[in-house]
This record gives structure tokens, sequence and C-alpha cells, in this order.
């Protein structure tokens, strides 16, 4: 059986004209697509500094970007270091209904980050990057860092998967007593519904502040609509596009179960987790991160956050991710 090379090409002119779009002084800015294993995927580099580490940031969903957000949840990150946030195939600006569909599932995915991980290493001249996963992208993350441990100085998880069925279930339970305490008799009656299928509405979960907390929702699609990259483009129907390109992955991702998968990480593991998460309760994530084996570990606790502590408390998210970056 043939290996598959992996092919990467930057198409300079293009990248050219979205970095010259942001208003953000740096010394290292980029916006540029990138083939990744014959999937053209688009990733955002900022930074001052190239001889600082590189941090590569996987966003959750599947199939929601955080480029938008970029420049508040890592403002004075890029300080520290070179930050790297990447739409994943079928994502944000690398959504392409081209792509085949028997390309969008956890192994490819897998492949994917491996692929932007050594593209990382030659590119900023590093033996190994940081990664950072969030919601979905923890589930990656965790998968690819037990795989590739030599790539990664340590891993952070941010709203960290580790059972979604279990989880989810924490989540409806929770919304549920919300609803009853607090809902219309309209959004009461969509309970058996969310029961039967072990998934939480998404948004009656955004409205009771299951997935911000310390800030109004309406925050949310400001912060977007005042970004400095692109926000024309990243549309909701370019989000919707993304979410249902890449449903085949959530019922993989419902199988999951870390605590038999991934009962070991052999980097530093840091499990960034909120509060108020009703997205990715916290509970389940203790346990699995109390019986992981991993040569260090830590919760960092976001006393004001649910799952977006990145925009809700922005500057302890950041310090947080600096102590690491200090650290090792």
């Amino acid at each position: 059986m043939k290996k598959t090379g992996i092919i990467i090409i930057i198409f300079f002119c293009t990248a050219l004209i979205y970095a010259d779009s942001s208003s953000e002084n740096l010394k290292i800015k980029v916006f540029e697509p990138v083939n990744i294993n014959g999937a053209r995927q688009w990733m955002l580099i900022r930074g001052n500094d190239e001889s600082r580490p590189v941090l590569l940031y996987l966003h959750g969903g599947p199939g929601s970007s955080l480029v938008p957000f970029a420049y508040k949840a890592t403002g004075k990150l890029v300080n520290h270091c070179i930050v790297v946030y990447w739409d994943q195939r079928g994502a944000g600006l690398s959504y392409d209904g081209h792509i085949p569909q028997s390309t969008m599932n956890i192994e490819q995915f897998i492949k994917d980050t491996k692929a932007v991980t050594e593209y990382l290493k030659k590119k900023y001249g590093k033996k190994k990057i940081f990664i950072l996963g969030h919601s979905w992208g923890s589930t990656l993350g965790t998968m690819v860092v037990s795989r590739y441990p030599d790539d990664y100085y340590a891993y952070i998880g941010v709203g960290q998967v580790v059972k979604p069925e279990e989880q989810e279930r924490l989540g409806v339970q929770w919304l549920k007593k919300k609803l009853i305490e607090e809902g219309s008799a309209e959004e009461r009656g969509k309970i058996s519904s969310m029961e039967r299928s072990n998934w939480t509405n998404r948004q009656l979960l955004k409205k009771y502040g299951g997935v911000v907390h310390n800030i109004p929702q309406s925050a949310v699609s400001e912060i977007m609509h005042n970004s400095p990259y692109n926000p024309d483009k990243y549309t909701g129907d370019l989000y919707s596009k993304g979410l249902k390109f890449a449903s085949n992955l959530h019922e993989e991702v419902k199988s999951i179960d870390f605590f038999k998968s991934v009962p070991e990480i052999k980097v530093p593991v840091y499990m960034f987790l909120g509060v108020y998460d009703y997205v990715t309760p916290a509970e389940p994530s203790v346990r699995y991160f109390n019986l992981l084996k991993a040569p260090y570990k830590e919760i960092i606790w976001f006393k004001n956050s649910a799952h977006r502590m990145d925009i809700e408390e922005p500057d302890i998210f950041q310090d947080e991710i600096i102590k690491i970056l200090n650290r090792t």
C-alpha cells in the first residue's frame, strides 16, 4: 500500500490580499490558504517575534471557525507566541462543497492536524509546537497529542470533551431544570425531544447561559462584527454551511470515550474549564483528569465563564496560556 505524501502549497497573492485587510499592527500577520492533504484550508497566523513558540489553535464545532474572535482572545498573547488559527477542512473560509464527504471523518482530521503541525514546524524552524483545542477541537487535540506526543510541548484543552454522550446528557438535565423554573410553555415543550435525542437545543442553551455566562449573547455577535478579519465573509450562512458539511463527524464523536481510548498522554496537559459550561459540562472532564496519566497535569478554572472563556475572560485566558509557555 502506497503512502500518500502531504502536499503543501501557499497561495501567495490571495494570502497577501487577506492579510492586508487587517488593521492590526503586527510583525507576523499572514492569512493564507494552504493545500493540506488535497483540501485548500485557511490559516490566520499572528505574532511579533519568529523566535517565539508556535501555538496551534483548534476550533470547535466541528465546523465553527474562531478566526473572527482571534483579535479579542489573543490580543496580548501574540507578544509571547505565534498564534495560529486554522479553519479546518470544510469550516470557515476552508468551506468547499467539492470536498469529498468521505474525507469528513475523524481519522482524516487527525491527518490534517499532523500535516498542519509539520507545516508550521518547518515554516518557523521549530522542533515542537504547543496545541490548544476548544470544544470539538479538544476532541481532535486529545487524539493528536496521544498519537504524536513528540510534536508537542504541551496540550491545552478548553471546554474539554471526554465522553460526549455523558456530557450532553448532563447538559440536557441542566437545561431541563432551567426551563421548568424559568422557561415558557413553548420552551418546556421541547424538553421531551431533547431527552429522546440526548442533545441540548443550542439556541435555548445560549439563552439560559450555558454557552456564555459573563457576557450577553449579543456581545458575541458584536465581537464578530468588529473583527478586523473579514467579518463580511464569516457570515451566519457560512457557519451554517460549515456545521452542516461536518455533520457526518457528529455520529463519530458521539461514540468517543477517552476514559477508555486515551488513558495516557505523554505531554503536559492543561484543562481550561468554565464553571457555567453546559456545552461540555466539567464534571466528567474532572473525573477523566484525575484518572489520566501525564508527565504533568493541571486544571485551570474560569469562575465567571461558561464555554467561551476565550472571550468571556480573555485577560485571564491569555495570562494562563502565557504561564504555560513560560513554564515549558
